[in-house]
């Protein structure tokens, strides 16, 4: 992939810069950790996976984890498999669009895992 993208980039006339400003600009969280334990990490998942919140309206992979994609924005949440953790990272085209997935995630968590301290 890497190769391909340099081969397309020295087609180009213009700066490897101006190349890249053409691409959308979005809102991301850093990565988010929630402590969780070996046990209870992948039935989490398992739950979330068939939560209909996080389903509707996106198009959803549930290959590592469940990531949520939207029109506007995703969500991910996945199992650590080095320690007993959750993983999250959110994105969106804009705050609005950001805070409304995160808030989707946080609901769904709150049903499903009340037991978790979620930082988000």
């Amino acid at each position: 992939a890497s190769a391909r993208l340099l081969e397309l980039i020295s087609h180009q006339f213009e700066p490897v810069s101006q190349v890249f400003t053409e691409f959308p600009d979005d809102v991301s969280t850093a990565e988010i950790t929630i402590n969780s334990d070996d046990k209870s990490k992948f039935a989490i998942i398992q739950k979330l996976a068939s939560e209909p919140r996080l389903q509707q309206g996106a198009r959803v992979s549930t290959i590592d984890g469940i990531r949520s994609d939207f029109n506007d924005g995703w969500g991910l949440v996945r199992a650590s498999n080095t320690s007993p953790k959750l993983t999250l990272r959110f994105a969106g085209d804009d705050q609005e669009a950001l805070q409304r997935i995160q808030q989707l995630y946080r609901e769904a968590l709150q049903q499903h895992a009340p037991e978790l301290q979620l930082p988000f």
